[in-house]
Formats: C-alpha cells, sequence, structure tokens
C-alpha cells in the first residue's frame, strides 16, 4: 500500500511540476525532486523514466549535482514568467492583485537569477550522468 501511494504522489508532483514550467506561480524543481523521491522509494520503472527524461530529469540532476540550472533554462524561466505575469496582469481588473504578480514576478526572477548558473563542462557532466541512468 504504501509504494502504491508513493507512487501516486510521485505522479501527482510529476504533473505539478511540469505544469510549473510553464506557469511559474506554480514550483518546478520542488515537484520533481518530491517526485524523484517518491519513485527512488517505490519504483524503479518510474524513477528511472524520470531520472532519464530529456527535460524532467535535467531539472533534478542539475539541481542536486550542482545546485544551479542552465543558462537556457533562466532565460526560459524567466521569459515564461514574464510572459504569463504580463498576460495576467492585462486580464485582471483588481489593482491588488496585479501588484501582488509584479512583487511575485520580481521574487521569483531574483531567485532564478541567484541561482548558479552551470557551466558548459558541468552541462557535459550531467549529458554523462543521463547515459549513467540508463
Amino acid at each position: 500500500m504504501k509504494k502504491f501511494l508513493l507512487k501516486i504522489l510521485g505522479g501527482l508532483a510529476v504533473i505539478l511540476g511540469s505544469i510549473g514550467i510553464f506557469l511559474p506561480v506554480i514550483p518546478t524543481t520542488p515537484f520533481l525532486l518530491l517526485a524523484a523521491y517518491a519513485f527512488l522509494n517505490s519504483s524503479d520503472t518510474l524513477y528511472n523514466w524520470l531520472m532519464n527524461h530529456k527535460v524532467l530529469g535535467l531539472y533534478i540532476r542539475s539541481y542536486v549535482e550542482y545546485k544551479g540550472v542552465s543558462k537556457s533554462h533562466k532565460i526560459f524561466a524567466i521569459t515564461t514568467l514574464w510572459l504569463t505575469m504580463v498576460l495576467s496582469i492585462f486580464l485582471i481588473d483588481k489593482t491588488f492583485v496585479k501588484i501582488i504578480l509584479v512583487l511575485i514576478g520580481i521574487l521569483v526572477t531574483i531567485h532564478l537569477l541567484k541561482l548558479r548558473t552551470l557551466t558548459k563542462e558541468e552541462m557535459r557532466n550531467l549529458d554523462e550522468m543521463k547515459k549513467a541512468y540508463s
């Protein structure tokens, strides 16, 4: 029963983490780390799938191994963040909510910019790690 619940938790965490790639208010990495933990303790197959996933696995490995992200991920995340924030600001009539969205956008941007930017060598190492998981 415990393994079944962990698989469900991992699946939900993968879904939320994947949504977080496109909706900046939902954190991607914490959900993917939770999914990795849940799958590690419940299913080798799901854990290997997640760690070898072209996009999701890279988020986890880069954060766990180097506490950082690639430059392209930073650019993608910040661009997506502000595109969705600006769209939301135009769609919402409440000034207070607009201010909150701008503050969230600024804080998330600061967080992303503070994360270490991985070097090309570190990215190559991550790619080699991916091959090792296969």
